[in-house]
């Protein structure tokens, strides 16, 4: 499965964003450091662990490679990975209109209507 998700509900580091010329990594100070965070258009890879929110039973776990804005995943999946650094923890949650919506077939049906959640991570840029 492609995974998805909306809100970012919890990141644990300080947003403090450093100001480059044009083109260069958007930053965020993390524990007195200054470490890049995710933009659109970064390949990065993805732990993730998929739930639905109403019972909290897994529907998927792994490592997802994609690139960020492109597409490849639904879009509140996406949104919620923008801003992250490499190893900072995520939790999203995916309503239904950010993610598979309401009226899919096949072994997408089981998504409809659907809230899931996520707790993510960025494992690798590039």
């Amino acid at each position: 499965h492609e995974p998805g998700c909306a809100s970012r509900a919890a990141a644990k580091s300080p947003r403090g964003r450093g100001a480059g010329p044009p083109g260069t990594p958007t930053l965020a100070r993390v524990d007195e450091n200054w470490t890049r965070v995710s933009r659109a258009g970064d390949s990065v890879t993805v732990h993730y662990d998929g739930k639905f929110q109403e019972t909290g039973a897994r529907f998927d776990q792994g490592d997802f490679p994609t690139k960020l804005g492109s597409g490849q995943t639904v879009t509140g999946f996406d949104n919620g990975l923008l801003g992250l650094a490499l190893n900072e923890q995520a939790h999203l949650v995916l309503p239904p209109q950010l993610g598979y919506g309401y009226d899919n077939g096949g072994s997408y049906a089981r998504f409809n209507g659907q809230t899931l959640t996520f707790d993510v991570s960025i494992t690798k840029f590039g």
